[in-house]
C-alpha cells in the first residue's frame, strides 16, 4: 500500500438533572376537608417542575484513505484512491416528570444525524466550512423517535364505599421517523406511530364484607382458627404458667365455642366465597405510512411546526380534520405525502386488545380456589 490512513475522532457531552421538586397541596389544611369522604378533594396535589431531565450527544468522525501503490512499471498507469468516510451525530432525551403523586409522565428521543461532507480528501478551506455549515444544521436527520408514558393511579378507592377497589391507566404512544436514502429522495420517508392503553383494577371483596358487621365476625373466626398455636423452645407446646387469675375451664370452653363456626356461618363463608378479583384490560393499535415528505426538526414536526400533526405525535391514527377521516386521508388532504409512482412499500396498521382476569375464591378457610 502507498496509503493507508484511518482517524476515528470522537466526543459527547451528557447532562443529568435530578430533583426533588416540592409537591403542592392547596387543600391540605382546609378543615372542613377533613372528613373520610371528602378525602379525594382533599388529597389534590401537583408538583409544578420534573423530578428529572437528561440530554446526551455524541459526535463520531471516521475517516479512511487508502491507495495501492504501482507495481506494475508503467508509470501512465493509474492507481485510484479510495475514501471510507463516515460522520454521525446521535442527541437523546430523557425526562420524568410526577404531575401528582397519582399521574406520573415520562418521555425519551433519540435522534440520528450525519454530517455530510463533500467526496474526496478534506483540504480546502470550502471544504472544511461546507462541514462546519452543515454542523451548525444539526446535521442531516436520518430517524428519529420518541416515546411517551403517562402512569395514573385511578383515586377511586378514596371514595368510602369504594375503598376495596384499586384501579390505575397506562397510556404508552411511540412515534418514528425514517428518512428515504441518500439516493431515492423521491419515494419520501417514513413515518410511524403505535399507543396502548392498559386498564387494570383489583377488588379486595373482604374489605368489602367487613362493613357488614356479622359478615365482619364471621372472618374474625376464620382468622381466630388460622392462627398458629405457640411453640415453646423446644418446638413443643408453651409449658403452663402458674397464675391465680387463671381462667376456669367453663371460660376456655366459652371461648372456644365463640371461635366456632356454626351451620348459618358456613353458609355465610359460601356466600364471601369470592375473596379477591383483578382485571386487566389492554389495546395496541400501530401505523405506518410511507411517502411522507416533510422533515423532522423539533420533536418530529417540521421547521414549520405542520406536520405530522400533533394528534400523530402522540398516538392518535383516526378522526383527524373536520371530517373525522383517518390519518392517511388527512395526510393526504394537507399535501404531506409524495406524488409519486415509483413507492411500492405499503401503508400498514395493526390492532390488537387482550382481557384477562383472575380471581380467588374461599368457601372455607385453608380452602382456596384460583381462577
Amino acid at each position: 500500500l502507498e496509503v493507508s490512513d484511518a482517524r476515528n475522532i470522537r466526543g459527547g457531552v451528557i447532562y443529568t438533572y435530578n430533583g426533588q421538586p416540592k409537591n403542592i397541596k392547596p387543600f391540605d389544611k382546609v378543615k372542613a376537608l377533613n372528613k373520610k369522604s371528602l378525602a379525594i378533594i382533599r388529597d389534590i396535589n401537583f408538583t409544578p417542575a420534573p423530578a428529572m431531565f437528561s440530554f446526551s450527544t455524541d459526535l463520531n468522525r471516521t475517516f479512511g484513505e487508502t491507495k495501492n501503490r504501482n507495481t506494475t512499471g508503467d508509470n501512465d498507469v493509474i492507481i485510484q484512491t479510495y475514501f471510507n468516510k463516515n460522520f454521525v451525530w446521535n442527541r437523546n432525551y430523557d425526562m420524568r416528570w410526577d404531575l401528582t403523586k397519582n399521574l406520573k409522565y415520562e418521555f425519551s428521543a433519540d435522534n440520528d444525524s450525519r454530517i455530510l461532507e463533500p467526496e474526496g480528501r478534506i483540504d480546502t478551506k470550502e471544504e472544511r466550512d461546507t462541514i462546519w455549515n452543515n454542523i451548525g444544521q444539526f446535521g442531516e436527520n436520518m430517524n428519529y423517535r420518541h416515546n411517551n408514558s403517562f402512569n395514573f393511579n385511578i383515586p377511586i378507592n378514596k371514595l368510602p364505599m369504594l375503598d376495596w377497589i384499586t384501579a390505575s391507566t397506562r397510556y404508552t404512544t411511540t412515534y418514528s421517523w425514517m428518512r428515504a436514502p441518500l439516493i431515492a429522495d423521491s419515494v419520501g420517508n417514513t413515518i410511524s406511530n403505535t399507543s396502548q392503553w392498559q386498564w387494570t383494577a383489583q377488588g379486595n371483596l373482604t374489605t368489602l364484607y367487613n362493613k357488614i358487621p356479622y359478615f365482619n365476625k364471621v372472618n374474625q373466626k376464620g382468622s381466630q382458627a388460622n392462627k398458629p398455636k405457640a411453640a415453646g423452645s423446644k418446638g413443643g407446646p408453651t409449658p403452663p404458667v402458674p397464675d391465680k387469675n387463671k381462667p376456669t375451664k367453663e371460660d376456655s370452653l366459652k371461648k372456644k365455642n365463640e371461635n366456632k363456626y356454626e351451620a348459618i356461618d358456613y353458609l355465610a363463608r359460601i356466600i364471601m366465597s369470592l375473596r379477591t378479583v383483578n382485571m386487566s384490560y389492554s389495546t395496541n393499535s400501530g401505523m405506518a405510512l410511507p411517502g411522507y415528505n416533510r422533515d423532522t426538526r423539533i420533536l418530529g414536526m417540521d421547521n414549520n411546526f405542520d406536520g405530522p400533526s400533533w394528534g400523530f405525535l402522540f398516538g392518535k391514527q383516526d378522526n383527524f380534520g373536520a371530517d373525522g377521516v383517518d390519518y392517511p386521508i388527512y395526510a393526504a388532504q394537507q399535501g404531506y405525502l409524495e406524488q409519486t409512482s415509483t413507492l411500492y412499500t405499503p401503508f400498514t396498521r395493526t390492532f390488537t386488545q387482550n382481557l384477562t382476569a383472575r380471581a380467588t375464591l374461599e368457601p372455607m378457610p385453608d380452602f382456596r380456589i384460583e381462577l
